[in-house]
């Protein structure tokens, strides 16, 4: 999947069509920027807090230019989200106190609705945050993806997929964009 979109200037209506699942008898699903006409009334991934953030925050939030979220959509009509990410500009600074300071994209959020959990789509979901991500950073070699887990479980997965921790905050998370860049080969 090759997903050529600016995180924070992707155009709101604009659908790019990622067909995730494409195997032979698997459905697929799109992958777009959140729009007023998805449906995620239904959305529920077992977290509280992250069924909260999609229909409290990430409408409101894309509108106001803070931060970016997509969805991925399915059902008959197309509307229905089963996954969404959402991605930030975010900034890392040195803990030293200088006034050092690199691009980072903050991945503020990554949830599966629970009737497609457990089929390995977690990890495709976040390749296409990924890849958005590093085309928001320029594909830059200077430039952080940071991730703040959820719970020690999250921050398992995203290790799976070599994020490092940050020192003295195990949910707290990153991977260079250089790095992220190589693994999707786009370096």
């Amino acid at each position: 999947m090759s997903v050529a979109a600016d995180a924070a200037a992707y155009p709101k209506g604009a659908r790019v069509s990622a067909r995730i699942g494409s195997n032979v008898g698997c459905p697929t699903y799109r992958s777009e920027r959140i729009d007023s006409h998805h449906r995620i009334d239904t959305f529920r991934s077992g977290s509280w807090v992250m069924n909260r953030w999609l229909s409290g925050s990430a409408r409101r939030l894309d509108e106001q230019g803070a931060a970016r979220t997509f969805v991925w959509t399915g059902g008959e009509e197309g509307t229905k989200v089963l996954a969404y990410f959402t991605l930030a500009p975010h900034r890392v600074t040195s803990m030293s106190g200088s006034e050092y300071s690199i691009p980072a994209v903050l991945l503020a959020r990554l949830a599966l609705d629970l009737s497609i959990q457990g089929r390995g789509l977690g990890s495709q979901l976040l390749v296409d945050a990924l890849e958005r991500a590093s085309y928001a950073l320029g594909r830059s070699a200077r430039g952080v993806i940071v991730v703040d887990a959820v719970n020690r479980e999250a921050a398992g997965f995203y290790e799976h997929f070599g994020f490092r921790q940050v020192a003295g905050n195990p949910f707290r998370l990153y991977r260079s964009a250089s790095d992220v860049a190589r693994s999707l080969g786009v370096a």
